[in-house]
Formats: C-alpha cells, structure tokens, sequence
C-alpha cells in the first residue's frame, strides 16, 4: 500500500503536468446580470446615445418594460422619453397615437412619484403633444388637451429658465412651444411667437438641430423662403455630437424639406 509521502509525491507531479494547461484555461463567463451591469439606469443612458440602432433599441425596449412596472421616477420618466422618440418617429398616425398614449400614462406615473420634476414634466407633455398631433389639433383642443400639454411646458421653462436641466435640454420648452404656436388651427396659431420661441431656443442652443428645423418651418409658413433656407443649411453642416440618433433624423427630415422650397 503506498505510503503517505508517496502519494504527496504523486500529487504533485500531476498538478505539475497539468500546470500548463490549467494556466490557459479562461476564466468563467460572466454573470449576465454582470455583463450587463449593475446599474440598469447607466445601461440605459449608454444605449440611449445610439437608440437608433435595431439592437440598441430592442434592449432599450426590453429594459422599458421593466422601468414601467417600478415606482422609481428617474425609470419613469425615461419611459416617456422613449416613447416620445418611438412616436416622433412613428410610421402612421394611429402608432404614432398608441406609443404616445402609452408615454402620457408613464408620464403620469413619473409625476404622481415627483411632481415637481421637470424632466416628468416635460417629457408628459410632449407625448400629450404627439398625441395631439396624431388624434388631429382640433380634436385635441375639443378634448381639452391643449392646458394639459402647454401648462407643464410653461412651468419647465419658468422654473430652469437659464436651461440647465440637460435632461429636457436636447428639445427643451422654448422649441416645443414654438411647435406649439405653430400647430394649432386658425385663429389661434401665431407663426411671430412660434419664431420668437424658435429663435430663443436657437440662439441658448444653437447646436440643436430640431429648433432650427423647427424654426425653418415656421419661416417657410410665414414667407420667408430664405431665412429658412439659412436655417436648413446650417442643419446640413451642423455637428451631431450634442445627439448622434436625434441630429442624424432631423437631418434626413431637413434635406427633405428643403426639396419642397426650391
């Protein structure tokens, strides 16, 4: 029978023989909660900035699913900013109506958990405003939409008026309510404030593409072929930096205006 030093020697020289080999093998895989991080809400911020990838976006999706079942407002009220994104970009007016619908119920639930929240604010009423548009302006206003769309927006721009709060700031109030003044029916639409909320949000954020498609429009509307065209051309020569996803759409919207003017 082998001895106890015997078999101590033995060991040994199989664990030298497997050295090499244990050396190379690779360490386990990582957990997929690991590998998708700790933090869900850094996950999604770092998706955010390329949503309009397929794969970016399905997971954005998939993490909205769970962010509408929680309670935490800073979950919620990106929902809503999703869907904003979904519905602007929407195929027809009935999904544009349904994802928006869907981002106005989140939204509401961001502001039940923090009502003075701006971004909850924000991002509520721009999917009321999306609905707006798809559900038709004069539908919404008989509905009673126009206060619950235009009066958060005025209490965003009241309370960060020196625009700090860079969670709204990528469309912020000002273009939003340039929108405003120009989508509402005859007699209430007023293209001189829909051009003064532009040209402000022009002149905090000149790097924002959208108010400047925004305020092109609102020029066209009003006469003035050339002050849109400045404006469309320097959406064509803008930087994307600011919003990869949103300047890379407004862009194809913009090149596509401009067609309609020449």
């Amino acid at each position: 029978m082998p001895t106890c030093s015997r078999l101590l020697g033995l060991a040994a020289l199989v664990l030298a023989a497997a050295g090499p080999a244990l050396a190379q093998t690779p360490p386990p895989a990582a957990a997929p909660a690991a590998a998708a991080g700790a933090n869900p809400i850094a996950r999604w911020d770092s998706l955010w900035t390329k949503r309009d990838d397929p794969a970016a976006l399905a997971e954005l999706k998939s993490l909205a699913k769970s962010f509408e079942a929680s309670s935490d407002y800073e979950k919620l009220w990106r929902v809503a900013h999703l869907d904003f994104w979904l519905a602007d970009g929407a195929s027809n007016d009935d999904e544009k109506e349904q994802i928006a619908k869907h981002g106005w119920d989140v939204g509401k639930k961001a502001i039940a958990q923090k009502p003075k929240g701006l971004a909850g604010l924000y991002w509520t009423s721009v999917d009321i405003g999306l609905y707006s548009e798809a559900v038709g302006i004069v539908n919404a206003l008989m509905k009673g939409l126009e206060s619950k769309f235009r009066d958060p927006l005025l209490a965003v721009k009241a309370a960060d008026p020196d625009h700090q709060n860079a969670k709204i700031d990528y469309i912020g109030p000002e273009i939003t309510l340039g929108r405003y003044w120009y989508s509402l029916p005859w007699p209430k639409r007023s293209l001189s404030k829909s051009e003064a909320e532009l040209q402000e949000a022009v002149k905090v954020r000149p790097e924002n593409l959208r108010a400047r498609f925004y305020l092109a429009q609102t020029l066209a509307k009003d006469g003035d072929t050339k002050g849109a065209k400045a404006q469309l051309a320097a959406i064509a020569s803008g930087s994307p930096d600011y919003d990869p996803p949103e300047a890379r759409r407004i862009k194809k919207r913009a090149a596509a205006f401009a067609k309609t003017l020449d």
